[in-house]
């Protein structure tokens, strides 16, 4: 049997939006900053709310701007080497052949590698580049809003004086 589950937004609204760089896109486009309800899904039923949070989302791809490609990827590298730990804990070393050193050398051994797997796939990747890219982006200057055509207005902020959304700055 098949299980769908994971971790989906609901109740999404636009709070923000700015002039950023996407590195998916590899241009300049605008972002925009979604508010959305988290929560756990099994079979696309919400199970377990994990509260409000806030995502930059490039208005063309919909993908994080200033996400890195491969995470996924270090994500399976890090579970597969974890498998491994999982594995040489649960076994007895008397049931393999190994002596009580060997099977206590690959504990340690795998464990090690399991941790610096997953700082590898969990570890933010310093981009220069983004870096550079970035102090190219000019801040939106628009005196009207780019969802409701109303005006912005300085009010804590620039926002907008009809649906509240806030022009910000990288």
């Amino acid at each position: 049997m098949v299980v769908l589950y994971g971790i989906r937004g609901v109740m999404r609204k636009v709070v923000a939006y700015r002039n950023d760089f996407c590195l998916w896109c590899e241009v300049p486009q605008r972002a925009h900053q979604i508010r959305s309800l988290k929560a756990f899904h099994i079979f696309f039923i919400p199970v377990l709310p994990l509260g409000f949070w806030r995502d930059w989302e490039c208005s063309v791809c919909n993908r994080n701007p200033h996400g890195t490609r491969g995470r996924r990827e270090r994500m399976g590298l890090a579970f597969f080497v974890g498998m491994f730990a999982a594995v040489a804990w649960i076994s007895p070393g008397s049931e393999t052949g190994n002596s009580i050193a060997v099977t206590w050398v690959l504990r340690i051994a795998f464990m090690i590698a399991f941790g610096v797997a997953l700082w590898y796939a969990l570890k933010n990747p310093s981009n220069i580049r983004l870096k550079e890219e970035l102090n190219k982006i000019e801040p939106a200057q628009e005196n009207y809003c780019t969802f409701c055509n109303s005006p912005v207005i300085l009010n804590d902020g620039w926002r907008c004086s009809n649906c509240g959304v806030q022009r910000t700055a990288v």
